[in-house]
């Protein structure tokens, strides 16, 4: 027979013959009711998470990104898929904390911080709101009037950062579109790209996600034919090429491009027809070229910060909760 006496909140006791103790779960369900018990316990885990990430490096580096992108005030953040915090509680909470810091980094008022999530819980939704004071809208509230545009006369002024913690590439072409975010973090869009098995398809799929991924991929080669010029800063005195800063380039597509140079070289006096690998080439150039002529209205740039992965891996003790994370500064 079971018996009342708890040992923690984690674990019920159970008695069993010959007085032996063993221990099971609670039942999945406790921890996702819209009950004040479970959000005093998201409160409590939130805050263990917040102060452990103040004390990484990650978080100090991070807030120092956004000196060199001069970002000097934020008055909003909208994120998108965080995921339900009451389900997957670790992950989830220091991705939240994050947000937290952020906030906390420009004095944002908990009011114009925006999220949505499909997957949110009632709890999830209540602890948000409730609890942490922010907004649960479906469209983004920072961007658009009726007749679909900026409305001149509170948005345009408003600067936010855009956090996409699990976003795929639909949803971050349609936010590109109808927000035109200039500040978007989460994981790394040259991460999404490098897993396009067809850069055409994905090409016709999500122009301005792939317009974007290729001026960042550009930006990225240009940075590595100058290893002298530190990345963070632009710093280039030897003192500071010197110290290990913690960001570094993403890893993109040079040995593809090479590779693609090679084949160019040694089949440019075959005739297109007997090298089907020259046709392929010559495809990649015409798309690349479809994907510098889409017109924007708001971009014509893209810089990209991304944190070390092997290290971040190392030092912190969130798993993979910013495996792939970048920083990029939409121009």
């Amino acid at each position: 027979m079971a018996s009342n006496d708890s040992m923690d909140d984690n674990f019920i006791q159970v008695n069993k013959k010959k007085n032996r103790k063993s221990f099971k779960f609670k039942k999945y369900n406790d921890y996702c009711k819209n009950n004040q018990e479970n959000v005093i316990n998201l409160s409590e885990k939130l805050d263990e998470k917040v102060k452990y990430l103040k004390t990484s490096n990650f978080i100090k580096e991070v807030m120092e990104s956004f000196d060199s992108f001069k970002i000097l005030k934020i008055d909003f953040i909208r994120c998108l898929a965080l995921g339900s915090v009451s389900i997957n509680c670790d992950v989830i909470l220091y991705q939240l904390g994050l947000l937290i810091l952020i906030k906390e980094r420009f004095n944002i008022k908990s009011e114009n911080i925006s999220l949505y999530d499909p997957v949110f819980t009632e709890l999830d939704e209540n602890f948000l709101t409730n609890k942490l004071g922010f907004k649960i809208h479906v469209e983004d509230p920072f961007i658009k009037s009726d007749n679909g545009n900026r409305d001149e006369n509170k948005i345009i002024e408003m600067k936010g950062i855009y956090y996409l913690p699990h976003c795929p590439i639909n949803v971050i072409e349609e936010m590109i579109i109808k927000s035109e975010p200039k500040l978007v973090i989460g994981n790394s869009f040259i991460v999404h790209s490098e897993k396009m098995i067809s850069r055409k398809l994905y090409f016709e799929k999500y122009p301005k996600f792939c317009q974007i991924c290729n001026l960042v991929e550009k930006n990225l080669l240009n940075k590595e034919k100058k290893p002298k010029e530190n990345f963070n800063t632009g710093n280039n005195k030897e003192d500071d090429r010197k110290e290990d800063d913690g960001f570094t380039v993403v890893e993109n597509r040079k040995k593809a491009i090479k590779k693609k140079n090679r084949n160019r070289n040694k089949n440019k006096n075959k005739s297109k027809n007997e090298n089907p690998e020259f046709n392929q080439i010559e495809e990649k150039i015409v798309l690349e070229k479809k994907i510098n002529d889409i017109e924007s209205e708001y971009f014509s740039d893209c810089n990209i910060i991304a944190y070390r992965k092997n290290q971040m891996n190392r030092i912190g003790g969130w798993g993979n909760s910013f495996s792939d994370f970048a920083i990029h500064e939409i121009i």
